[in-house]
């Protein structure tokens, strides 16, 4: 909240692998601008990558400014394996085109073909059998 009557330059601070500053608003080095007399809100992603019930970051707001005035926002996550993620990852591997081993699905636009390719590794010797199923059969088509 800036309570100036002049706009307010912030930068965000903070390292981490899994969390990362997702509005439009945030320029690529984290500096952004809030209005003057305005409120603003800065959204950001969080993608565990193991389970920790008590994960903790801080992120410091730079008031660039002001420096006296910098803020520091605690982040809390209970980041649990609910859906058995970690006892998958023992069996099969996924290989994507990005970085990491997630696949993730951009906004799609409706009644338009959009195709998604990746590779699944046995870890075994053992034979696997995965299902693959959309999350929503009515509107999404996995093909094989």
């Amino acid at each position: 909240r800036n309570l100036a009557e002049l706009p307010c330059p912030i930068r965000f601070n903070f390292t981490s692998k899994i969390l990362r500053l997702t509005d439009p608003k945030v320029a690529p080095d984290g500096s952004a601008v809030i209005p003057p007399l305005a409120t603003s809100c800065f959204g950001v992603e969080l993608a565990p990558m193991r389970i920790n019930p008590s994960y903790l970051k801080q992120i410091t707001v730079v008031n660039l400014a002001n420096r006296a005035n910098d803020q520091y926002v605690n982040l809390r996550a209970s980041n649990v394996d609910s859906n058995r993620v970690s006892l998958h990852a023992l069996f099969y591997h996924v290989s994507s085109a990005g970085a990491s081993n997630m696949l993730s699905l951009p906004t799609l636009v409706a009644n338009s073909p959009f195709a998604r390719l990746f590779t699944l590794r046995n870890l075994t010797a053992a034979h696997v059998e995965l299902e693959l199923t959309p999350g929503e059969p009515d509107q999404m088509a996995i093909l094989v």
